[in-house]
């Protein structure tokens, strides 16, 4: 889920299934693992993307995301001036036919050096520094890695992966980097998902990363950390087991004091 700077505008990924169970055991078991309303999604097994605004103290009702692109898969939205980026399985530079996903702006594959065979999601952009992950892509460290490139005129310099103490040998993704240099992301480091920050303190150098919101009870992870521009809410998304053994997943907020 992102939240925008203004915090006014909402954008987020569903699928009407139980999305761990469905990853588990693939399309061929969907019906299985269906639940949740349509929400107008015409190809089933696909993430749609959908777009919510506040009205005082409520939110609107849900409207579809601008590039969504049937039968394919988006998500991890995020907006930079009048630029839309977001991430998705149609096929460009990922292999085709797989779930790997590219990404995006402005419904425009954004192409190498940045896109590859490999899976890339997650942008988030400061000034003209894209941020993502990707997995399983050579020069990493991990088997998903945070990697940052350069816009350089018309195109993007070469990625490279973030130094210091944010990549693992786990999974590091989801980046999200706020005004003052500070990112924040997603890794599983210390057991579940949560969600870590870490000080910018160069072009390419990090603060060890602090723990922010770690999964409570019944939770099984926790991560799409975003920002509004004042820095007063954090949004996340927290994955939950429930008592019928299904995983749901739930938009939450925290506010600053």
């Amino acid at each position: 889920a992102y939240i925008t700077g203004d915090g006014k505008t909402i954008y987020f990924a569903y699928i009407q299934a139980d999305l761990v169970k469905f990853l588990m055991n693939g399309f061929k078991d969907f019906e299985k693992f269906k639940r949740g309303p349509t929400r107008g999604i015409i190809t089933p097994g696909t993430l749609d993307v959908f777009v919510s605004e506040k009205k005082g103290d409520a939110w609107s009702e849900l409207k579809k995301f601008q590039y969504d692109d049937d039968p394919w898969s988006e998500g991890g939205v995020v907006i930079s001036g009048n630029d839309v980026y977001y991430m998705s399985n149609k096929p460009g530079t990922n292999v085709a036919n797989s779930i790997n996903d590219d990404i995006y702006v402005n419904g425009k594959n954004i192409g190498t050096p940045v896109n590859t065979p490999y899976d890339e999601g997650d942008p988030d952009v400061f000034g003209n520094e894209l941020f993502f992950w990707s997995e399983q892509r050579p020069g990493g460290i991990g088997s998903k890695d945070i990697w940052m490139s350069e816009k350089q005129g018309n195109s993007w310099s070469e990625p490279v992966v973030l130094a210091g103490h944010i990549n693992t040998s786990f999974e590091d993704m989801q980046p999200f980097i706020t005004a003052d240099g500070t990112l924040y992301f997603t890794s599983n480091r210390d057991g579940k998902p949560s969600i870590y920050q870490s000080k910018r303190l160069g072009k390419n150098e990090w603060a060890k990363p602090e723990k922010v919101i770690a999964p409570g009870e019944n939770v099984v992870a926790v991560g799409e950390p975003t920002l509004t521009d004042d820095g007063k809410i954090l949004s996340f998304v927290a994955v939950f087991r429930t008592e019928k053994d299904e995983y749901d997943a739930d938009i939450a907020f925290v506010t600053r004091k």
